[in-house]
């Protein structure tokens, strides 16, 4: 945090590492969670479209629980609201352990993904509320980064703990404590917010600001397909789950080392050519996916590339939420990002789902070229995005 304390005080600096920390949390108990729920399933005899069809119950919420967040978020405010979602997880976890059941478990996830919306709208308008637009490339990607570092940590908890048993869950819930407990240090820098009823509308921002909004419903789309389906495309391939998870693992790392440098770099060169390259670099690794995947050494160092070149791509389009928009304006457009979270990660692990029951060895790579076919039809509206900023 020194490089970023010219012209932020102390308060700042202790609020950023509060908000940086629970986010870290919530995505590390993301990406164990994700896996854990799918090997569960399969274990169960649950086919992989269903599998997708119950994951997307998570991500679904967001259409019900992000336009809602901004009037949330104005009575509780973003702490509040923050420690509250927390806590539902926290429960909402321990209830799909005690009863594996596919319909008991789809209440259970909805609830889940609404707690995981708020938290991601709160979070990123109460960042985007402290950076400027100066710093908002190194804020940015310092909280990428950290919620990155969670990403990549969650297979690997999950790699040790093992996808049976108490463990996984009890760790879950330790860490999701934790999370609330960096929310409660003293001396926060509290924003205030406010929205008007008629706040529930923000379906707009996607014509005010379609570039970011696509791209985090893509990134959505690819992050959740994955987390949900290579353990299981993998063991059909004949690499084991440990080997899948950690592969898991290596792309967030990948993540975790670009997202900083990606901030840094917005932060001085155009924004457009930045995302050509690392549109067309992930486009590449893509379409080479079946051949490389069940080769050791090799499947390690491209999963590492990928998660850097894809993922990383979700700084820019927070930052250009932050800079086109503020106050009120800038709550609700955080919504609308978010909804299309949801709507990337509810159309993306049934329709891989399915691709998968009916290519099993074609089907996971088959949607990630669909989504990246999606990405480029996104940057050709950057220019048109720049030009209204």
């Amino acid at each position: 945090m020194k490089a970023l304390s010219p012209g932020l005080g102390k308060e700042t600096l202790r609020t950023l590492a509060a908000v940086i920390a629970a986010m870290f949390t919530v995505h590390l108990i993301f990406s164990l969670t994700t896996p854990l729920l799918a090997l569960t399933l399969e274990r169960e005899g649950v086919t992989p479209a269903l599998i997708g069809l119950n994951t997307m119950a998570q991500p679904a919420a967001a259409f019900i629980a992000a336009p809602l967040a901004p009037l949330i978020m104005a009575r509780m405010g973003p702490k509040r609201l923050m420690l509250a979602a927390l806590l539902l997880t926290a429960l909402c976890l321990l209830g799909t352990k005690l009863w594996v059941n596919f319909w008991y478990w789809l209440p259970l996830r909805f609830l889940m993904g609404a707690a995981g919306s708020v938290l991601w709208i709160a979070s990123e308008a109460w960042i985007n509320t402290l950076a400027e637009d100066h710093n908002r490339g190194r804020i940015l990607g310092i909280y990428g980064t950290a919620g990155a570092l969670g990403l990549a940590l969650g297979p690997l908890v999950l790699a040790l703990a093992g996808s049976e048993g108490w463990a996984a869950y009890l760790i879950g819930v330790a860490l999701l404590g934790l999370g609330a407990m960096t929310l409660l240090i003293p001396g926060a820098a509290l924003p205030t917010f406010t929205a008007e009823k008629r706040g529930l509308g923000i379906w707009r921002y996607f014509w005010l600001a379609p570039v970011p909004l696509l791209i985090h419903a893509l990134i959505a789309a690819g992050e959740d397909s994955m987390l949900t389906f290579l353990p299981i495309y993998g063991g059909g391939l004949g690499v084991s789950e440990q080997e899948t998870l950690w592969l898991l693992t290596l792309f967030s790392l990948g993540i975790v080392f670009l997202q900083a440098p990606v901030g840094w770099l917005a932060d001085r060169l155009p924004k457009a050519p930045l995302l050509a390259f690392m549109l067309l670099g992930s486009l590449a690794i893509v379409l080479t996916h079946p051949w490389f995947l069940p080769v050791r050494g090799l499947n390690q160092l491209v999963y590492f590339l990928y998660g850097g070149l894809f993922s990383s791509m979700y700084i820019i389009a927070v930052m250009l939420i932050g800079e086109r928009f503020r106050g009120e304006e800038l709550v609700r457009a955080t919504a609308a990002f978010s909804m299309m979270w949801g709507l990337g990660s509810s159309a993306g692990p049934p329709v891989v789902g399915a691709a998968m029951d009916l290519l099993p060895e074609e089907g996971l790579a088959n949607g990630y070229v669909l989504a990246q076919a999606a990405f480029i039809a996104a940057l050709l509206w950057m220019p048109w995005l720049l030009r209204r900023r």
